[in-house]
């Protein structure tokens, strides 16, 4: 059971205990399809990194609208799998796209067992309790100015889901809060779970703009929240609003090529394609975009056989807005210039994209940036030598299979001139399938050091 002692967040307390540096904080994707999670593992959704927290309102909303006067703060805590609090991986929920296990958040029906408080208020106007089911991460320099989403599949519950009544409330959200000023929040977007769902699943995305360089050091939370009261108070058991939502294919991430199409819309996670008419065009309407892939016969790979079905149609016309799969830029013709970018996919399978995964493996992608030296080399797993010649987009060539891990080290610093580069965001123990790290490498700006003798006293020092 979890400890639900009050907790008044100070802010030099709160900031020590929950803030991580600034200086080697980065934001970093993640996704979850919770197929890889056992239901009856308790800790299954803690092991992934869940957090939950819970808020406490008096409930009186005609003086204090919408929830009343804040009462207290409790958590964060590891969040719990099953049982009448916050969370539990439900079963045979899903369709085909959503698998076997999906993701249940609902109040904390447990607040606050052996009190008067919360769910156990006996005084009319009961308690709201406000539930967050989330994940946490820092934001760091490197995220300032980025763009990111939460996308999810959602669902209520055909029995017990969330009332459209005052007494309940249901969001997805991303949210931002600041350590050095008591956790105060300092954005919040939402999408309500409550009205804009049916026991149908169905597909949303919101997203957040990190604009401000304020938020460096930072900490963002997404996830899920459920506010509840109870609607007949008395001896348990007690009769609450219900709060029940489902939640599956849950992606956290923003734009890796830079293209202006956030990682979770994007077809072609690595490679930009977003311009023109035929931006994030997708002949074959196979999840790839044509700008990734060179699979002619979608077998999985492109090698020979493409070549030889590619090469057929050069010369030919591409119409918008289908096109030709052979027009690998989608400028309305098949020609020289699809041939250079399609010698560029022989040997890759299709993608990666946001919506298919080609296997059960991922593919560990990153940024380089302030690189002004040669001969960076990356390494991921003590292995998959990767030489950086440029800043920018990087993918290891070599996909990592399903509940395995990446850990992304530097091999060989770049000389002429010398730096040194540092990678944030570099280790994760256990992925699931399609998972595309946000790993950042920073190589330091160069740094001149001289031993001078022999000055003049009264006269300038001028290196060259």
């Amino acid at each position: 059971m979890i400890n639900r002692t009050k907790i008044v967040l100070a802010a030099a307390a709160a900031a020590a205990l929950l803030a991580a540096p600034a200086s080697w904080a980065a934001l970093s994707v993640y996704t979850q399809d919770f197929e890889a999670l056992v239901p009856t593992d308790l800790a299954a959704l803690s092991g992934d990194g869940f957090l939950v927290s819970g808020l406490a309102f008096d409930g009186d909303i005609v003086t204090l609208p919408p929830y009343g006067t804040f009462k207290f703060f409790y958590g964060n805590f590891p969040a719990p799998n099953g049982g009448p609090a916050f969370s539990a991986i439900a079963t045979g929920e899903g369709g085909a796209p959503q698998g076997l296990n999906v993701l249940n958040v609902y109040s904390d029906y447990n607040c606050c067992s052996g009190t008067a408080e919360g769910h156990y208020d006996v005084t009319a106007p009961y308690d709201f309790v406000q539930s967050n089911v989330f994940h946490e991460q820092t934001i760091g320099p490197l995220d300032v100015g980025s763009t990111w989403s939460l996308k999810f599949d959602a669902k209520l519950p055909s029995a017990a889901g969330c009332n459209t009544t005052p007494a309940s409330d249901c969001i997805a959200f991303i949210r931002t809060l600041d350590p050095n000023a008591a956790f105060a929040q300092t954005n919040f977007v939402s999408f309500d779970s409550q009205n804009g769902l049916t026991t149908a699943w169905s597909t949303h995305v919101i997203s957040i703009s990190l604009a401000s360089a304020l938020l460096n050091g930072q900490i963002l939370q997404f996830g899920f929240q459920s506010t509840s009261q109870a609607l007949v108070q008395g001896a348990p058991p007690l009769v609450f609003s219900n709060t029940g939502v489902f939640y599956d294919n849950i992606r956290f991430s923003n734009d890796t090529d830079a293209d202006g199409v956030q990682d979770v819309a994007d077809n072609c996670l690595l490679k930009a394609n977003n311009t023109g008419a035929g931006a994030q065009c997708d002949s074959d309407a196979d999840g790839f975009g044509n700008a990734c892939d060179g699979d002619m016969n979608n077998n999985g790979v492109t090698n020979s056989q493409d070549y030889v079905l590619f090469r057929q149609q050069l010369g030919q016309p591409s119409v918008a807005p289908v096109y030709n799969k052979a027009d690998i830029n989608c400028n309305t013709v098949v020609n020289s210039q699809d041939y250079v970018l399609f010698r560029g996919l022989l040997g890759d399978p299709p993608g990666p994209s946001a919506f298919r995964g080609t296997d059960n493996s991922y593919i560990v992608t990153g940024k380089v940036s302030g690189l002004t030296g040669s001969g960076l080399v990356l390494l991921n797993n003590g292995g998959d030598n990767l030489p950086v010649a440029t800043n920018g987009p990087f993918a290891f060539a070599t996909g990592v299979a399903s509940g395995a891990g990446y850990d992304v080290s530097v091999l060989t610093q770049p000389t002429s001139p010398t730096q040194t580069c540092e990678v944030y965001g570099g280790t994760n123990t256990e992925v699931v399938p399609g998972a595309l790290p946000n790993v950042s490498v920073v190589c330091d700006p160069v740094k001149v050091s001289a031993m001078v003798s022999g000055r003049i006293a009264g006269t300038a020092l001028v290196l060259q």
